[in-house]
């Protein structure tokens, strides 16, 4: 019989450095739990974010993970128009078709920018030294150990660390959800409800974020940088088979990706081009949006294997995008 006195103490690894996992680090280093993080990007890397919008559900979540200090750290960056408005739905023609937040039972929320709120979720974590970057996820494996099963996590530089939970938290292209076997996920291949604006399978998605004391940021000298100030987002979303470029769009120029989404969106409304025009030149992210659909209650059960142990396991764990897919253009976050 072990001795449970000389096992080593119950701990987590979480892959991703996300706004979910990076939430549920802090609980966890909160609530004396062992825990590593693990995360692809370097430290400080240069990303672009977009701003999103928080609901009670995430405030719930805070309170929990949180201490007040940092509660605090946070609501002071949320914008101006904290929890009174919404996003409203226009027409390709700049009509105004839809304004959820007049609506009693629409979920009221709060914006903030997603790299401000990332950084300072962040900062705890790398002062105790529990985020290591530049690990990229490629495998784990389910070991025994005396009294319990374990998982190796592997990382592509050869290193490997043990964990009793694993947590995904690897994005909507999740590998562990993969490894996993759930495959909830798809690229979406087809769009039927609005989002900003929605004509012909494309859309186009705006937003400013402004901090609520605007005045005294301006005048406050010890600003970090801009993004303490103000920011703003643009997303777009088309079928690249529509496109009249010969090459895929991942293989144009940064020029030659605005062309394409000005072509695309020509026939919009001056308004809808002038937006497009602010961003013109900045730096462009692409990828494939993906949905998922609500597993079943026992989904672990209909896809485990004993020839790998690894498929429904309950040592691991899926958080944020590997379980519920989200997209930036729905002013998603802290799911």
């Amino acid at each position: 019989m072990s001795n449970p006195a000389a096992q080593p103490p119950f701990k987590v690894i979480v892959v991703g450095g996300g706004l979910a996992d990076s939430l549920l680090a802090n609980g966890l280093a909160r609530h004396n739990v062992e825990f590593g993080v693990y995360e692809r990007q370097a430290k400080k890397s240069k990303r672009e974010g977009y701003q999103i919008r928080l609901g009670e559900a995430t405030f719930i979540g805070m309170r929990s993970c949180l201490d007040q200090d940092l509660m605090d750290s946070i609501f002071k960056h949320f914008g101006r128009s904290a929890s009174s408005q919404a996003p409203i739905l226009y027409d390709k023609h700049f009509r105004k078709v839809f304004e959820p937040g007049r609506y009693p039972n629409y979920t009221q929320s709060s914006p903030i920018s997603r790299v401000i709120l990332q950084d300072t979720l962040h900062e705890p974590l790398d002062r105790m030294g529990k985020i290591h970057y530049q690990k990229t996820f490629v495998n784990c494996k389910i070991r025994q150990k005396p009294g319990r099963d374990v998982v190796e996590v592997i990382f592509d530089d050869g290193t490997t660390d043990i964990c009793d939970i694993l947590i995904a938290a690897d994005g909507n292209n999740s590998r562990i959800s993969s490894l996993l076997g759930l495959n909830n996920i798809e690229e979406l291949t087809s769009l039927s409800s609005p989002i900003a604006t929605l004509h012909n399978g494309k859309t186009l998605y705006f937003q400013i974020y402004l901090p609520g004391d605007m005045t005294a940021r301006l005048q406050n000298s010890n600003t970090e940088n801009e993004r303490e100030l103000a920011s703003c987002m643009l997303g777009v979303g088309f079928f690249v088979n529509r496109m009249a470029a010969t090459c895929s769009f991942e293989a144009l120029s940064q020029a030659g990706k605005w062309d394409a989404v000005d072509q695309l969106f020509e026939d919009w409304s001056p308004k809808h081009r002038d937006i497009i025009g602010f961003f013109r030149g900045q730096e462009m992210y692409s990828g494939a949006p993906r949905v998922s659909s609500r597993p079943s209650m026992n989904w672990r059960k209909s896809v485990a294997s004993p020839s790998d142990k690894r498929l429904g396991n309950p040592h691991i764990w899926l958080i944020g995008d590997p379980m519920h897919s989200m997209f930036p253009s729905r002013g998603m976050g802290g799911n």
